[in-house]
């Protein structure tokens, strides 16, 4: 049983370090890939996408640990399986987007950060501009209120009805 926690928290721990230090070259590939007057179009379709996945592989993630066929560490085996294999489809799929050469944006960047620097209440106010980004914000915020309202159970849950030992 301590092994169980041990592998599960080395685990998240990697995932979260991992995470963390490959967002900031995820994001500056992004800014070379996607043209600036088409990024809010391309982040949003994507986020779109993204929620609609999330949805989905939390109700699957849900019918795999809940089945009754085994104990429920089968059903978290199905779904690290799960997760394993959709990781490596990621990794498959952006090897086969071209890199490409990132052109001077010092200047610009500096203009931007001076703005915020000088007017930072009127350089969020030019973001929330956008009825559709004010929209997306919306849903996030209501989609992780909810999240965060039950994730407080989510223990009771999987002690009680699972029979998950603590």
């Amino acid at each position: 049983r301590d092994a169980w926690f041990t592998i599960v928290a080395a685990t998240a721990w990697a995932s979260a370090a991992l995470s963390a230090a490959a967002y900031s070259s995820w994001l500056s590939w992004m800014s070379a890939l996607v043209p600036q007057n088409a990024r809010g179009q391309f982040f949003g379709t994507r986020q779109r996408y993204l929620t609609g996945a999330l949805i989905a592989a939390d109700l699957i993630g849900a019918a795999l640990v809940s089945q009754r066929t085994g104990n429920y560490q089968t059903g978290y085996a199905w779904l690290a399986l799960s997760a394993l294999v959709l990781g490596l489809v990621s990794i498959t799929l952006l090897s086969r987007v071209p890199d490409v050469e990132l052109a001077p944006t010092a200047a610009r960047s500096a203009t931007s950060q001076e703005g915020f620097r000088r007017a930072p209440r009127a350089a969020i106010a030019r973001i929330f501009e956008n009825r559709d980004f004010r929209k997306l914000v919306l849903f996030g915020g209501a989609f992780n209120f909810a999240l965060q309202t039950a994730a407080p159970y989510f223990t009771y849950y999987f002690t009680k009805e699972l029979a998950i030992p603590m």
